[in-house]
């Protein structure tokens, strides 16, 4: 019994917060660009609240508001790896380095 209740209870869910965190930290380093720096600037804010649920031992209440947060902020991270957005963003960075790049030539 207490190997499922440590499977299915809240060691679980952190346990699962944790492999989000690092799937998306993962995807975050494939990136280019000032969106990498700021997704990874994210990714540490939530390191460490995600740190602070496995470290130490909290009361229920703590536990659920800590790790309703971390589920919150992993949620922002998503939208923002994954939004269209972000991906134009890439490509207009890049054009402008092009530019900038060629411009230097020219001189």
């Amino acid at each position: 019994m207490f190997g499922l209740n440590s499977f299915f209870g809240f060691n679980g869910r952190i346990r699962n917060l944790r492999k989000k965190w690092c799937r998306y930290r993962l995807k975050a380093l494939k990136l280019e660009g000032s969106a990498k720096i700021r997704i990874l600037n994210q990714l540490d804010g939530v390191e460490q609240e995600l740190r602070t649920l496995e470290g130490q031992d909290l009361r229920r209440l703590d536990r659920n508001r800590i790790a309703t947060s971390v589920e919150h902020g992993l949620k922002n991270i998503y939208i923002e790896l994954f939004s269209k957005k972000r991906k134009t963003e890439a490509v207009e960075e890049k054009r402008i380095n092009e530019l900038e790049k060629e411009l230097r030539e020219y001189k």
